[in-house]
């Protein structure tokens, strides 16, 4: 499944169609209701492709989401990340500090259910998440040379967020969410090394999954500080096989991604 319009025409297209059907929702002269989130994020990364190689790092970075809520709920959030990379294959070689840099665009849409002083929100979305993997121009401890490396990944969130207000300072929540792929693009940049070519290799099976807790207090008559422990996994299966010029047949193997971190944001 292809979509040539990029993630932002996607998550554009799934806010203006919850706005369509939100018309009912803000009749009769009620304004809506929306929030805004802004904060920063920690998070200890792995990725492995078990019996070849694997990454381990600490990212670093912002994060942003607003939320038009009454009936129904409708998410623009995104987060941006960076780290320095440390690169460790089955044969022991090893690349310290790479750059990497990641981003991710999500459009979410959902029905709140009001329960007393608490809401349950069954959504839906689409999403788009990048990961860039720099090691072009460095050697491993072996003599391996690295390269450039680009990962896609085209998805669907389908979820359930919970927030209950305490009293009229305190906030607690949480979400669990399951991500399926709909597909995978993995840009392995090997050309400029001599006798190589770049490689295209598409991923058609895989899923990803999510969980996190949120704390927030009221810090002034609008505006919220808060915290939010999280836990974010992929399990991408092989990819198809990409021949080169040269006859070698090349893919992407099997691997899992794991991110375990926190946010702390202010919310209003």
């Amino acid at each position: 499944m292809s979509f040539k319009k990029g993630p932002f025409f996607i998550c554009f297209l799934v806010l203006l169609f919850g706005m369509i059907f939100a018309k009912s929702a803000i009749s009769g002269g009620r304004k809506m209701s929306l929030q805004w989130k802004l904060g920063y994020e920690h998070y200890s990364y792995a990725y492995e492709e078990p019996g070849v190689m694997q990454n381990r790092a600490n990212f670093d970075g912002a994060v942003f989401s607003v939320t038009y809520r009454r009936y129904l709920m409708l998410r623009l959030e995104g987060r941006w990340a960076k780290a320095k990379v440390d690169y460790s294959s089955s044969s022991s070689a090893k690349i310290k500090n790479i750059d990497d840099r990641m981003y991710e665009l999500r459009g979410l849409f959902g029905y709140n259910f009001y329960l007393h002083n608490s809401i349950v929100t069954p959504f839906v979305g689409y999403a788009y998440r990048y990961l860039n993997d720099d090691s072009e121009n460095m050697y491993s401890t072996a003599g391996e040379i690295g390269y450039d490396r680009e990962s896609n990944y085209y998805y669907s969130p389908i979820g359930l967020e919970f927030i209950s207000y305490l009293d009229k300072n305190w906030i607690i929540g949480s979400t669990v969410e399951y991500d399926y792929l709909w597909h995978g693009i993995q840009y392995s940049y090997l050309g400029y090394v001599p006798g190589y070519w770049d490689i295209k290799n598409k991923q058609y099976h895989g899923y990803g999954a999510r969980i996190s807790f949120l704390l927030a207090r009221k810090i002034n008559r609008s505006a919220y500080l808060g915290i939010e422990p999280f836990y974010r996994y992929w399990r991408i299966e092989d990819s198809r096989i990409d021949v080169d010029p040269a006859g070698r047949k090349l893919m992407e193997p099997y691997n899992r991604t794991t991110e375990l971190g926190i946010q702390l944001f202010i919310m209003f």
